[in-house]
């Protein structure tokens, strides 16, 4: 199994013929799986495939985590079944509960790597592939060891109850197993408390998803805490060096260590009951190390099941990285068994009589021998008063018993309980109806759905007083209620996806849907100020951004937009004089109406242009064009043929300013009876000047037909008349000008 490595899950499908689970809403119930197959020390692999522009890209990668609070239910589940069984059927060797416990790891392991198989996510999708399994051989040893352990457990502690060893053995084992408890209550403590600290802080800055998640990882964190405020250090992903309790805040360090010297004292105050107080259990240089080395231990194991290792490989990245604390988490662990030791044998006798009688008798609950509270600080009996006192003829335990509570006593103590609770639970209500109103009603997120919803229901001044545009006041045309209330297909909802809160910043990732299209979109925003005393006062600094692009005609950039005359400043020039303009505008459909024309000139038919959420996606431009009518062809003829009608009238050979002319070689005398005649109507057409910006009228393929008599003796005393007749082309253009409703054709 190990050479199969993250590929095991894999092969074991194809071996067996099952059908990986596709991804979806079935990684949903794969992900319990994988959770149990982290609880028992089993890492989670990952592999992907795509295939990318032509190009092949790969990644694997590794996550080893332990969830602590699924292993602790996991032991202790097994533990209660062992002990369960032991006590329904008992066995009589010690050497059959291990073969048994075995079995129970053995039938665990082989189930835990069967579900992973089975439950391993293979999503194939196009080009892309991916692979997520929990199965692998670390995860079979890591649930056989559990099992076996927690089950031999349950079942010693099951088995008919026996006399205590004499020896020296037996009460060295016994001595062992009070120091566990007692490191087991440290931990405990130490964890309940630096936990709850956790919970509150995280569910005031992280809300409900920090609060929910809790259990998968605040243990592991309160851990961490456990093992830099006795003063180890702490890894961390992506940080060069290892972090100290010195490193955070003041506070917090000192908070730490308050707790770490209570949970110290309390502890020593435990083992000093719990492993007996006879002189055996302090005699012997062994004695010094017991509690040590069980801490040791223990530190080690917490840094162990604590720690997480990150590690990934592709085709363009490598990593590889742990967290959690230090290596040498053992040492320092080691150290502080030894002070909590010191502070048993010569601190906890002056403390014990102080305890209440509750407390007595927890601390003294399952000690090995006739351990009894010490009360006499100043003699040895304070060490040994239970078995010495009597030998000595000092007096016993039973006359330095300290004096009970008097019953108003215990009053004012429940008094002062329940007072120091209520302000707990008040605190902790508070700091929860603080976090739920500083990221609902006045969080960041709050802010961007004011926005969404100002774009859903057509309310541009309310979004953009949420978010200002930051551009000039003649371009904020289109930021019109009227015109956006009319804007088809505006946004039809939303979701926040992401919010991110620093300090004074925060990060904001919504999902926009628009026409059944749905965009993620990125709000930063700042602090400013606070509202209503003691909330952040959140601005919304960036966020989307449209426009919707124009081109219009020189000298008219007055449209309509959804129905509404708008006048459209800025822009750039074009070689035409025309102007190119980004007009800003929020997202939805906008129906843009051309300047408005004349009788002549014409600017085009209204255009609909949809402005998407997606910014990527650039609208189309609406191109606004000058153009003639059908009208100025038309009047432009009628003009020409006025013109060219009396041209035809003309008696002479050259009319002036006409198109119709003969040459003449001779004096004008030598020609009389002179007649004009259209015979072709001419072909008129009217196109824009390539001189100016104006118009010219073009007419081709006309003819007329000339007759005249001319004289064609060259006598002077005679004269003979000869009848003339000839045809002739006509091509002439004209200039044509319009002044509003008004056309006029000049002629050369």
């Amino acid at each position: 199994m190990s050479g199969a490595g993250s590929d095991l899950g894999q092969s074991a499908q194809e071996a067996i013929g099952v059908d990986p689970m596709e991804s979806g809403v079935g990684m949903i119930f794969t992900l319990p799986f994988l959770l149990v197959g982290m609880a028992f020390l089993g890492p989670v692999s990952a592999s992907g495939e795509a295939g990318v522009l032509g190009m092949f890209l790969s990644m694997r990668g590794e996550v080893w985590a332990v969830p602590v609070l699924l292993t602790v239910l996991a032991a202790l589940s097994l533990w209660w079944l062992g002990r369960h069984f032991e006590r329904k059927a008992g066995v009589v060797r010690t050497s059959q509960r291990w073969v048994l416990a075995a079995s129970t790891g053995l039938a665990l392991a082989v189930i835990a790597v069967g579900l992973a198989m089975l439950t391993a996510v293979r999503s194939e999708m196009e080009a892309v592939t991916l692979n997520v399994d929990s199965a692998s051989a670390w995860l079979f040893l890591g649930a056989f060891a559990i099992g076996t352990v927690c089950s031999v457990a349950g079942r010693h502690a099951g088995r008919a109850k026996t006399l205590p060893a004499a020896s020296a053995a037996g009460q060295a084992v016994v001595r062992t197993a009070q120091a566990v408890r007692v490191f087991g209550w440290h931990v405990l403590a130490y964890l309940t408390v630096a936990g709850l600290v956790l919970f509150v802080a995280a569910a005031v800055e992280g809300g409900a998803a920090a609060a929910f998640t809790a259990p998968l990882w605040l243990p592991t964190a309160a851990a961490w805490a456990y093992g830099t405020g006795h003063l180890s250090g702490l890894n961390v992903f992506g940080q060069p060096g290892t972090m100290y309790v010195f490193e955070a805040g003041w506070w917090q360090a000192a908070l730490l260590l308050l707790l770490t010297v209570l949970a110290a004292l309390a502890a020593s105050l435990l083992w000093s009951q719990r492993r007996g107080t006879g002189r055996d259990a302090l005699a012997g240089w062994h004695s010094w190390l017991t509690l040590p080395i069980v801490f040791a231990c223990g530190g080690a194991a917490v840094a162990l099941v604590t720690t997480i290792v990150a590690t990934a490989a592709g085709s363009f990245i490598s990593f590889s990285g742990t967290m959690g604390l230090a290596g040498w988490t053992f040492l320092v662990m080691g150290i502080w068994g030894g002070i909590i030791e010191v502070s048993a044998r010569y601190l906890a006798p002056a403390l014990a009589p102080y305890a209440p009688a509750k407390m007595r008798g927890f601390l003294t609950a399952g000690a090995p021998s006739g351990a009894a509270m010490s009360v006499d600080p100043g003699t040895s009996a304070a060490l040994y008063p239970a078995a010495d006192s009597a030998a000595a003829g000092r007096p016993g335990q039973a006359e330095n018993q300290p004096t009970p509570l008097s019953a108003s006593a215990k009053k004012r103590l429940k008094i002062a309980a329940w007072s120091v609770g209520a302000v707990a639970v008040v605190g902790i209500g508070a700091g929860i109806a603080y976090n739920i109103l500083a990221t609902g009603a006045y969080g960041p997120q709050a802010k961007v759905e004011q926005y969404l919803t100002a774009l859903q229901n057509g309310e541009a001044s309310t979004a953009t007083a949420l978010l200002d545009p930051n551009v000039a006041t003649a371009e904020r045309v289109l930021f019109n209620d009227e015109i956006f209330a009319a804007a088809e297909n505006r946004i039809t909802g939303f979701s926040i996806r992401d919010v991110v809160t620093t300090e004074d910043t925060a990060m904001v990732v919504a999902d926009v849907v628009q026409d059944a299209k749905t965009t993620p979109l990125t709000f930063e925003l700042e602090q400013e100020g606070r509202t209503a005393v003691v909330f952040k006062d959140w601005r919304i600094a960036s966020g989307g951004s449209w426009s919707l692009p124009l081109e219009l005609p020189a000298g008219r950039q007055d449209i309509k937009v959804n129905g509404v005359a708008v006048e459209i400043a800025g822009g750039q020039e074009d070689f035409q004089g025309g102007v190119r303009a980004l007009v800003p505008v929020l997202p939805g459909d906008y129906v843009v109406s051309a300047p408005e024309g004349t009788k002549y000139i014409s600017y085009g038919s209204e255009q609909t242009v949809r402005v998407p959420v997606d910014s990527s996606a650039q609208p189309e431009t609406a191109v606004f064009e000058q153009a003639m009518t059908d009208a100025v062809a038309a009047d432009a003829a009628a003009q020409a043929n006025a013109y060219l009608a009396k041209c035809i009238e003309a008696k002479e050979l050259q009319p002036q300013s006409c198109p119709n002319a003969a040459f003449a070689w001779r004096d004008e005398e030598n020609y009389r009876a002179i007649s004009w005649k259209l015979e072709t109507e001419p072909e008129y057409d009217v196109s824009r000047s390539w001189l100016d910006d104006g118009f010219m009228l073009t007419a081709r393929n006309g003819e007329v037909s000339l007759n005249y008599e001319e004289n064609v003796s060259f006598t002077d005393d005679r004269e003979e008349w000869k009848q003339q007749e000839t045809t002739r082309g006509l091509l002439f253009t004209g200039a044509v000008s319009i002044d509003g409703d008004k056309l006029t054709v000049t002629f050369d």
